[in-house]
């Protein structure tokens, strides 16, 4: 059969994020065509899409992508051969073994969509998931905590000691779930229009759903629903300069290499300044940030450098609690610990 090179290249290109590590019997590193469909699957998603060739078997991606990437030929003629499948361009030919039996076959992944309840994405929903990513825990960290939770209006993510949720408009008829948080980036560059929810799978597919991004449910955890109260933060009014970034990243230097939880910078307040300190087992940094008009002064907290590198790009004021610091913007609110395991400075200095 006769396949032009780059609308092959495109079709394997966007299903590259479902391909996994290639291990012995495994098909997590191929590309599975079905002769009508191709997918990529791997622990938590699976990419379906049409097939621009008529083709079956489990093909090596690295392979194949590599191949098609470095022919010059635009038409290709690929057909298959005892376990290879051959192609031809030009005067070049290749070989690449495949699997004729397929472990993860389309037809269900694309049945199950089908007999999901089918809606157009919020218009919301995509871009408040992209913004709660970052307060998710890595999965080999804390798994119960590595996921993004929709439902009832709001995407809320955290790690057990940050915490994000964001409002969105027109989610009445989305099934709450919880899909990993490290799947979210791949899934808004896909720009899907269309979504389902089953029991084990989300999807979202484009308008002529030929193209179906779909994440494994993580398992249902009722602390993302219980977060009201910690989103409640009563105390001191503040704001952070909005230049501190080059300071924070000077601390690095000394606290990087810590775990999330006891990595941490001290923030203590002075009249029209902010001193930032970090400190580490081979030394420390520290720098005088002015902030004009500010009048607070006597107060002081430590938190994670990353907490605060990942919020103030999006707002520098918040509310500074016994425990917890709160930033709020226009359709979400952010709330993470003044770190446990230092001591908060007692200078007063004006």
């Amino acid at each position: 059969m006769q396949v032009n090179k780059d609308d092959l290249i495109a079709v394997l290109t966007k299903l590259a994020p479902g391909l996994g590590k290639k291990e012995f019997g495994s098909q997590f590193s191929c590309f599975l065509f079905d002769g009508e469909f191709v997918l990529t699957f791997n622990e938590t998603i699976a990419i379906i899409a049409k097939s621009p060739i008529d083709f079956v078997g489990a093909v090596y991606a690295n392979e194949l992508l590599t191949l098609l990437k470095k022919t010059k030929t635009e038409t290709l003629d690929i057909s298959e051969d005892a376990g290879t499948m051959l192609i031809k361009a030009g005067r070049s030919k290749s070989g690449i073994r495949f699997e004729k039996e397929l472990r993860m076959p389309t037809q269900p992944m694309r049945n199950s969509y089908a007999e999901s309840t089918k809606m157009d994405i919020p218009a919301g929903l995509l871009p408040a998931m992209q913004r709660a990513k970052f307060c998710a825990s890595g999965a080999n960290v804390n798994l119960d905590f590595s996921g993004v939770y929709v439902a009832d209006g709001h995407v809320v993510a955290t790690n057990g000691y940050r915490l994000i949720s964001v409002c969105v408009a027109g989610m009445e008829d989305v099934l709450p779930f919880i899909i990993p948080a490290d799947c979210v980036s791949s899934v808004v560059e896909f720009s899907p229009v269309k979504m389902a929810v089953s029991e084990s799978w989300a999807y979202f597919a484009n308008e002529a759903e030929d193209l179906i991004f779909c994440c494994r449910l993580l398992a249902s955890n009722d602390k993302y629903s219980q977060v009201d109260n910690i989103l409640q933060v009563d105390g001191t009014e503040i704001t952070l300069p909005v230049d501190i970034l080059p300071a924070l990243e000077k601390t690095d230097i000394f606290v990087s290499g810590k775990t999330d939880f006891t990595a941490f910078v001290n923030l203590s307040f002075k009249k029209g300044r902010v001193v930032i300190r970090g400190e580490g087992e081979f030394g420390w940094h520290e720098d005088t940030v002015p902030l004009p008009g500010s009048t607070v002064a006597g107060l002081s907290f430590n938190t994670n450098p990353e907490f605060l590198r990942d919020i103030l790009p999006v707002t520098n004021k918040a509310i500074l609690g016994e425990s917890t610091v709160l930033f709020e913007g226009d359709n979400f609110k952010h709330v993470f610990v003044r770190s446990a395991y230092a001591t908060d400075s007692k200078d007063t200095e004006d």
